[in-house]
């Protein structure tokens, strides 16, 4: 290694300190030494080595020139390329790149890593020695990860043995071994556990470990004990194949040494006992969705299931799996649209979880396979704009083919006396529904306008199982007219105030007895004296007699200044400082007045008696489509039973909306804001739009009944609304049926201050047997800023007991580096009483702000 020498070297000296060792190594400090008859050097004070991209701080440097090496000595700070790394001593072997570190801390980007010793063994690997890693670089003591030993990978992973988990500086959890990515994105690696205390099976302890395959496809295994059931294993797969195309595919397998087949169990065994052997429970689902473009889509869900009985057993993997009572074993849609038509394909073949053994599959389970549906949207025959009646004519259809079909096909079964007892109803059949309509407007009179449509209804049914009967017609028309008008009227402007700041007196100047203003930090009464100035100072800028802010006024008697401009000049971000900004609202209020009237021809009915036995009684129907006109509104249903009797009557009804328009904060910056999708180049990408408040009535009658009593006529009243006040939420619905004296009713509240919301719901339905009343609270409270706490409790009133209870506690630093959560649920039908324990850490940069930002905010929780 050549020695060039810039400079005086000298044993002491007061001048600054440089020399250079050929091309690659720069040293400067405010002294230097070199030791005679050796190629060693020492700079003293301040010293500061470059070294290619590299370059150490420290007090004290010792060069060993013959053998490659540096030792730095008091406060060094070395910097590189994908590190910063600080120490108390440093010793830098240059031949082989290796570096030791003693009281050394690591600073990179996301993440530090501080230790007794660490050492460089190659570019890319550090090992270290009573070491702890955090990615809090503004508060290590937030969360933070102690270890015996570290290794170390630049942008790859950091391995830790004998781990101790650290919150607050508290040691809260013992790990053996753990490895943790240190690059940004989706990274392989461990992830957190789950701890789960059932308060009656046990401690649960799940192990997360999550692979990042590729860019489009991720993998996830978490292995675990769950208690005295034994051990469990999931599995998700994720693979995304572009946009709106994805497949999943989740799996659970499980060794339980609780559960045994009925066929299988011990007499006198208790359940929750132990059976001496593990039994192998699986529970997997495949799901994937394909969009082509704007008008071909497909979806398909499929799980398989070994037996009925882990949906109860292992709720929190199965019950957002099933649909009611029911569990897919293969469901399906394609669906292809545009302005022409929609064509779709759908088909379920189902596991009815209903059944006495949970091994066995219920073969005679009605299936839907499949269901062809196509909607031809109305098509214009003409369109008149001189004539005052019959402006335009329109016709469409809706068409669909549904087999509903057995596994196994039920004739009939032997009861407990011997007797057989053939079927009841005919549960094999493909149907036909083909329903054209004509729809045309009348035209106006005065402001009311006039419209009717005639839809002919014709069902076509094939029986391919029967021996006699095998095929069933049903047909009819169904007539709907209707006279409507609306009524609006419009209040207020939505605009953006602009107020100068020092025309505005804030809170602390003002009386203490003022009241806050809702909306910003100022009293109600400043903020009047504010509007008051502005509007006079807006009449004198009209007169063109005075300058005035956000640009100039022509004075008509002389002087400079701009032409007068139609609203203000925008603001900068600079002018935005010295004005508060207040925002306006519109309002809109419309009413919507309805009446029509419903008339269905008698419906015929022209093939088998049996079905036609069958749907009269209502009680086997395959859907409510099969049911005839009369009846739907009186079948059990919740699509028909809500609804009108069609055969002959009247609706009359009445909707009251209010709807807010109110301004965006404006980007002065750019014209379009990519993030929130605002595009202010045109009007309404400059405001939001929203119903605040709503009251809608509706009423059925009946009209020649042969009733004397006009209340006898009348079907079912309908009232529902809802407002959106401040932060208060309040909605409402309830139908009454006269005939039978019942009610279906359902209300909620809710109520959003800065640190507390609340959110009460009721519900009744008087049709159910027997009638159903529930209620639900929930809410949430924030007693300190880093604290978080939920509550939500479910009630049956009949029944006299609570259906669920869930009680959360969450903990964030302020920093958001981590979060922690307790949760203590109860589901007393499903999955008892149990505690679960998480800890989430940001490795990446999501700060975990949108758990604290909902409470306070307009709408509630």
């Amino acid at each position: 290694m050549s020695v060039a020498v810039i400079g005086e070297v000298v044993a002491a000296g007061k001048q600054p300190f440089q020399f250079s060792f050929g091309d690659t190594i720069n040293v400067t400090a405010d002294r230097g030494i070199r030791h005679p008859g050796s190629s060693n050097f020492e700079a003293i004070g301040n010293a500061v080595i470059s070294y290619f991209d590299e370059t150490i701080y420290g007090e004290k440097a010792t060069l060993y020139m013959d053998r490659g090496y540096m030792d730095i000595k008091g406060n060094v700070r070395y910097t590189g390329p994908t590190m910063t790394l600080y120490g108390q001593e440093l010793s830098y072997d240059v031949k082989s790149g290796k570096i030791t570190v003693h009281n050394a801390r690591i600073v990179s980007e996301g993440y530090t890593v501080v230790g007794e010793y660490m050492a460089r063994i190659s570019p890319e690997v550090i090992i270290g020695e009573n070491a702890e890693y955090t990615t809090c670089t503004d508060c290590p003591e937030s969360w933070s990860i102690f270890g015996k030993k570290i290794r170390l990978t630049i942008n790859d992973y950091i391995h830790i043995q004998n781990a101790l988990i650290k919150m607050n500086g508290v040691v809260i959890m013992y790990v053996p071994y753990v490895i943790l990515p240190i690059k940004r994105g989706r990274q392989t690696g461990l992830l957190f556990p789950q701890l789960t205390l059932h308060l009656k099976y046990g401690l649960q302890y799940r192990q997360p470990w999550f692979w990042a395959i590729n860019e489009s496809s991720d993998m996830t295994l978490t292995p675990g004990s769950i208690g005295e059931r034994g051990y469990a294993d999931e599995t998700e797969y994720r693979k995304i194949f572009g946009e709106s195309k994805w497949v999943e595919l989740h799996s659970m397998q499980a060794m339980d040494r609780l559960y045994l087949p009925p066929k299988k169990e011990k007499p006198g065994r208790e359940r929750d006992k132990e059976t001496g052997t593990y039994y192998f429970r699986h529970f997997s689902d495949y799901e994937h969705h394909l969009q082509f473009g704007n008008y071909v889509n497909h979806h398909l869900y499929s799980t398989y299931l070994r037996e009925g009985d882990m949906i109860g057993d292992y709720p929190r993997y199965s019950l957002s799996r099933l649909m009611g009572s029911e569990l897919p074993v293969v469901g399906t849609f394609f669906d292809f649209r545009n302005s022409f038509a929609n064509l779709s394909v759908e088909s379920y073949y189902n596991r009815n979880l209903i059944t006495p053994d949970p091994m066995l599959f219920d073969d005679y389970y009605v299936q839907v396979l499949p269901k062809v549906s196509l909607q031809i949207p109305p098509v214009i025959l003409f369109y008149n704009r001189y004539w005052p009646i019959f402006k335009n004519a329109s016709v469409g259809a809706d068409m669909d083919y549904t087999d509903f079909r057995q596994k196994r096909i039920y004739t009939g079964m032997v009861d407990g006396n011997g007797i057989w007892q053939p079927k009841q109803n005919i549960r094999n059949a493909s149907r036909v529904n083909m329903n054209p309509y004509l729809a045309w407007t009348w035209g106006r009179v005065g402001p009311i306008s006039l419209e009717s449509k005639a839809k002919f209804e014709n069902s076509f049914y094939r029986f391919p199982y029967e021996n006699k009967e095998k095929w069933f017609v049903k047909n009819g028309t169904v007539f709907v007219s209707e006279a409507y008008f609306e009524i609006d009227k419009t209040f207020g402007l939505a605009y953006q105030e602009n107020i100068p700041t020092e025309k505005v007196t804030w809170v602390e100047d003002a009386p203490a007895s003022d009241a806050l203003c809702s909306q910003c930090p100022q009293c109600k009464s400043c903020l009047e004296e504010a509007r008051e100035k502005r509007e006079e100072e807006l009449k004198i800028f009209r007169e063109n007699k005075v300058p005035y802010y956000g640009g100039t006024a022509k004075n008509e008697e002389g002087g400079g200044g701009t032409m007068e401009l139609v609203g203000d000049i925008p603001l900068t971000y600079a002018q935005m400082d010295n004005y508060l900004i207040e925002p306006h609202n519109g309002y809109r209020h419309s009413i919507f007045f309805n009446v029509r009237h419903f008339f269905t021809s008698n419906q015929s009915y022209r093939g088998s008696r049996e079905f036609e036995r069958q749907i009269e009684s209502g009680s086997g129907l395959f859907d409510y489509l099969d049911a005839p006109r009369r009846l739907k509104h009186v079948i059990g249903s919740n699509v028909t039973r809500t609804g009108i009797d069609e055969r002959n009557s009247l609706e009359i009804r009445v909707l009251n909306s209010l709807f807010q328009k109110s301004p965006k904060a404006y980007d002065y910056a750019k014209e379009r804001d990519e993030m929130h999708n605002r595009d202010y180049t045109y009007l309404p990408g400059n405001f939001s739009y929203g119903k605040v408040a709503s009251l809608n009535i509706s009423q059925g009658i009946t009209l020649n009944t042969g009733e004397k009593k006009f209340t006898d006529n009348l079907t079912s009243l309908n009232i529902d609304g809802g407002m959106t006040l401040w932060k208060w939420g309040i909605g409402f619905s309830d139908y009454y049926f006269y005939k039978t004296h019942i009610h279906k009713f359902s209300t909620g509240i809710s109520r959003a201050f800065d640190y507390f919301s609340f959110n009460f719901s009721m519900t009744y339905d008087g049709a159910s047997t027997p009638p159903a009343k529930n209620w639900a609270f929930s809410s949430t409270i924030l007693p300190w800023p880093t604290m978080r706490l939920d509550f939500t409790y479910e009630y049956d009133i009949v029944l006299e007991k609570y259906k669920r209870a869930v009680y959360a506690y969450t903990y964030t630093p302020e920093n958001r580096c981590w979060k922690l959560t307790l949760n203590y649920s109860s589901y007393p039908d499903t999955s008892g009483e149990e505690i679960i324990f998480n800890i989430f850490v940001n490795f990446g940069e999501n700060r975990y702000n949108s758990l604290f930002s909902q409470v306070g905010s307009d709408g509630g929780v």
